[in-house]
């Protein structure tokens, strides 16, 4: 389990979301999951523009740390639809 807490990232470009891509595709290599935490406009219209919150989930898409560790207790539970994506 990676929360990614991206509430201090204003922008991002093509090469961070590829490294954001890279790191999903390794976390779910391990059947871990991560879940997105606080993103602003930018960054977000970027991750939904690319594809990429499709393809982590929206459900691991959360505005603050409140609700990303209430996901994260979900997932770990079973609670939730659980494999990993990407």
């Amino acid at each position: 389990m990676l929360i990614l807490r991206l509430r201090d990232v204003l922008a991002l470009d093509a090469t961070g979301i590829e490294a954001l891509e890279d790191l999903c595709e390794k976390l779910a290599a391990k059947k871990k999951h991560l879940i997105l935490c606080g993103p602003h406009t930018q960054p977000l219209f970027a991750l939904e523009r690319a594809g990429f919150i499709d393809r982590v989930g929206r459900d691991n898409l959360c505005g603050d740390m409140d609700h990303a560790i209430q996901r994260a207790r979900e997932l770990i539970a079973g609670n939730a639809a659980g494999t990993p994506r990407l």
